[in-house]
């Protein structure tokens, strides 16, 4: 079997910017085991896995790190809907993935821009110890929230943001997926700013994340009194977005970057 395979750089300014994720197209499902092993040789933080249902602008869609299965990517969603529009398996301008954690949806835009659409998740209180995680990032958190996957801390400006040294060994003994610092206002950076990291899944930082803003784009809508912002991922590679709060929908919007071109020939 031979498999369409494209490597991306998602919420990318341009090359060599954003999260790289790796898409396969499927003609038909293969097995777990062998999207883990094609995850692992491709060995980015996640690799999309696209095959059609069969019902209209329809693909199934899951997705693995170079360790283990995840139930949403955000950024991974992104490559695969820009891979599906570039190779003209669709005439609309929306596709639809169904995934373990229901309907998603992409449009892409005149600009080239695609806008992945999440249901919003509004962020409970920890009981996570300040002092604690603050050890673990070497910075000083101010405050904590959480959701059923990752752990939030919020840090006082984005040279803290960038300051940041986390203990991976420490992160990965959490009870969450992965350990997301964020920032407000930075003047001539962004609205709000992240970092992300994520030991236990096999990513140490996260260089561009699209799944969390449906978390973060409600808590500083709250914080901050408006609905759409632009975010900045202060990772080595950087990481641009969009994201607007639109009721129980989170939006959120960047531009996918091709990187290479090619097949995996997959021995039946």
């Amino acid at each position: 079997m031979e498999i369409t395979t494209w490597i991306v750089n998602a919420f990318a300014e341009g090359h060599f910017s954003g999260n790289q994720a790796g898409v396969c197209i499927l003609n038909s499902p293969i097995n777990e085991i062998a999207m883990l092993n094609i995850a692992k040789d491709l060995g980015f933080s996640e690799t999309a896995f696209a095959v059609r249902t069969g019902k209209g602008n329809s693909f199934d869609l899951r997705w693995f790190t170079p360790g283990e299965e995840v139930d949403l990517c955000g950024h991974a969603t992104l490559g695969a809907a820009f891979v599906i529009f570039e190779l003209g398996l669709i005439e609309a301008s929306r596709v639809d993935f169904e995934t373990k954690s229901g309907l998603i949806s992409v449009e892409i835009d005149n600009n080239g821009y695609l806008s992945l659409t999440l249901e919003r998740e509004d962020p409970l209180s920890s009981n996570m110890d300040l002092g604690q995680v603050s050890e673990m990032l070497g910075v000083e958190v101010l405050e904590l929230f959480e959701t059923k996957r990752d752990l939030f801390a919020v840090v006082s400006d984005s040279s803290v943001l960038k300051s940041i040294k986390p203990d991976l060994d420490l992160i990965a003994a959490l009870p969450f997926r992965a350990v997301v610092a964020t920032c407000g206002p930075s003047a001539g950076v962004s609205d709000y700013s992240l970092r992300l990291f994520g030991p236990k899944v096999s990513i140490p930082e996260d260089p561009a994340t699209g799944s969390v803003q449906a978390v973060l784009g409600p808590f500083w809508k709250a914080r901050l009194g408006k609905d759409v912002f632009g975010a900045t991922q202060m990772s080595q590679r950087g990481g641009k977005l969009r994201v607007n709060v639109v009721g129980d929908k989170v939006i959120v919007q960047g531009k996918v970057v091709t990187v290479m071109k090619g097949s995996i020939e997959l021995k039946e």
